[in-house]
């Protein structure tokens, strides 16, 4: 057999002895996918009511996996010599994701107010999105052992090239059998249900996760040396891609950094803070990633690049700090700034510890990411809860010194506050408005957020801040998306889906003749809008826009520095009516974009479905 042939019988060996090696690890994926084609079984409405109970089987499954894997790496290679380690590894496996489906189910969930069924908290998401990462970051680091063998470097490589080779297999699995799916949906079986094709991407999602766990060595001692060393070791192309494509790429990022940051000493910040923070974020994490890969790197472009790098990213981070307080003198803390604090205190000690300690910083580096993100999600110090108490004392402290908040209650001002105030009030309650699952203190209502009800009850309409350098202009949107309900739409004929394309054509036969229906530009920008056409037998019986029905969700839902809506039914839904028809039309998304200063806006329509009926 060739080396090819060798390699792929390798790799589907491994895959079927994953089962054997890690089956709390296999079982927790195999429940995944049997829940998830449970789901997609189920009609959208069916499900509703299972939602919280499939989302965290769903997780504790994912949760039984990765965390199984670690486990039973733990056990082969720390206590190998114990006969009954993997048992236990496997039995402790299984019993924490009992435990984290029973504090899921039980005290996860919350009742959203436009919904009839609990759903899973983001908090709760998140806290099991932690879980999941530290059980990786575990597994990178147990996998690096003895020393003799591995490393930290050379355990996240193989980790890397075993996501990529899994992806590889799973991704021509899927596109094999969803080609032969729409072959036959083509030529032999017209009705078949786009079902299909979800059903063939979670099967291959699992052969894909089988063949990224087969494909790890036997982790303990002096156990499949010759097998280990070749997954651990970087093919030759991979260190050309390094060493000539991406170290050059990020050595001229980092001289464009440098010369802004020596710009900006000089001019002054001239960007808004959520750019400054992505793309120091994006620069400090991806080069920390680049920095671990090219450790064992002997190429002039890679000793260059450790060298340079850490200096680089600390000056990078400190502009940042810089923004950063610039954001918080001006809008408090918030969930996004919050985030990034925790990300530049991330790499700042990554970076340190890279100059002080170099490859031997990796494993610290790998348990501070986990401390941190276990840190992000901890009882009242997390992502959503601090942001939204440090915003309701700056809040109260605001509307205190105004005497706008007595005895607990909101009162409307006597005089109009300065316009410094009255823009630190609309940016505090325009971000607590949007924090639905956030406890906020009984005298603050949601429906602030609205331009009409803030005005009524503060005295003093909204105000955002007047920035006229173009550099500093401010992007507000409002995003909502349809929730889930039912709807009565009982006496409506037919349901008409539009495409996803710039104009959709549609055709109905009606007792009154033929109907086309048009749907046309859903994007408005400054020379088209979106517009309904409807003809009867040639002529046209409805020909709207939908500025009326956007500017009055505008006014319900203002668009804001950071929205998150939760729209009604009705908010979703827009009715058209005349002699001939009624339509009633029911939008899967709806976007509202600003900028500010100016008048410059724009949004966008995602038409789910139109129900239609004659009046006869």
């Amino acid at each position: 057999m060739s080396a090819f042939g060798l390699s792929v019988a390798r790799v589907f060996r491994g895959a079927g002895q994953s089962f054997l090696h890690y089956p709390v690890t296999m079982a927790g994926a195999l429940l995944f996918a049997l829940t998830a084609l449970l789901r997609i079984h189920l009609d959208y409405e069916a499900q509703l009511p299972y939602d919280l109970l499939f989302t965290c089987l769903m997780w504790s499954f994912a949760l039984a996996s990765l965390l199984g894997l670690a486990m039973v790496t733990a056990a082969r290679s720390r206590l190998s010599s114990r006969p009954r380690a993997e048992l236990a590894a496997n039995l402790l496996a299984a019993l924490a994701a009992v435990i984290a489906f029973i504090l899921l189910y039980f005290s996860g969930g919350y009742q959203p107010g436009w919904s009839d069924y609990p759903l899973l908290s983001d908090l709760a998401a998140g806290r099991m999105a932690v879980a999941l990462l530290v059980s990786l970051i575990a597994f990178i680091w147990l996998a690096a052992y003895p020393p003799v063998q591995s490393d930290c470097a050379r355990s996240f490589f193989m980790t890397h090239k075993s996501l990529l080779i899994a992806l590889l297999y799973g991704g021509v699995a899927w596109a094999g059998a969803a080609g032969v799916a729409g072959a036959v949906a083509v030529l032999i079986y017209p009705e078949m249900s786009f079902k299909v094709y979800q059903y063939i991407a979670t099967l291959a999602g699992v052969f894909a996760f089988t063949v990224f766990v087969g494909y790890f060595p036997d982790f303990r001692p002096g156990h499949d040396k010759e097998r280990r060393e070749k997954t651990q070791q970087q093919p030759r192309f991979v260190e050309i891609l390094l060493d000539y494509i991406l170290v050059p790429l990020a050595l001229a990022l980092t001289l464009v950094l440098l010369l802004w940051a020596f710009k900006t000493m000089i001019s002054g910040l001239g960007a808004a803070f959520e750019q400054i923070a992505a793309i120091s974020a994006s620069y400090t994490l991806l080069g920390i990633w680049l920095h671990i890969l090219l450790t064992h790197h002997a190429s002039a472009w890679a000793l260059w690049y450790r060298r340079l790098f850490p200096y680089a990213a600390l000056v990078v981070l400190a502009f940042e700090a810089w923004a950063l307080i610039v954001e918080l003198n001006a809008g408090g803390l918030t969930a996004t700034s919050y985030l990034y604090v925790l990300l530049g205190l991330f790499a700042a000690a990554a970076c340190l510890w890279l100059l002080l300690r170099q490859a031997k910083a990796h494993a610290a580096i790998l348990a501070l990411l986990a401390a941190i993100a276990v840190f992000a999600v901890l009882p009242a110090v997390n992502v959503q809860d601090l942001p939204v108490h440090l915003q309701v004392n700056r809040l109260e402290k605001l509307l205190l010194a105004e005497n706008m908040l007595e005895d607990g209650a909101l009162v409307a001002a006597v005089e109009e506050p300065q316009r410094a105030v009255r823009e630190r009030i609309t940016g505090a309650i325009s971000y607590l408005a949007n924090q639905r699952q956030a406890k906020l203190p009984s005298w603050f209502d949601a429906d602030l957020n609205q331009s009409d009800v803030f005005e009524l009850r503060l005295g003093f309409a909204q105000t955002w801040p007047h920035r006229e350098d173009a550099g500093d202009r401010q992007y507000l949107s409002t995003y909502l998306r349809l929730p889930m309900a039912t709807m009565e739409i009982d006496g409506y004929g037919w349901a008409v889906y539009p495409g996803d394309g710039i104009d959709s054509v549609s055709l109905v036969a009606g007792e009154r003749g033929e109907y086309q229906i048009t749907w046309a530009n859903p994007y408005k920008d400054n020379s088209t809008s979106p517009q309904l056409l409807i003809t009867l037998n040639g002529e046209t019986i409805v020909d709207t826009d939908f500025d009326d029905y956007i500017a009055a969700l505008a006014t319900r839902y203002p668009p804001a520095a950071n929205s998150n809506y939760q729209p009604t039914l009705a908010d979703m839904s827009y009715t058209i009516e005349t002699p001939q028809i009624k339509a009633l039309l029911v939008f899967g998304g709806v976007g509202v974009e600003r900028i500010l200063p100016g008048d410059s806006s724009s949004y966008w329509l995602e038409l789910r479905t139109i129900y239609l009926r004659e009046n006869l």
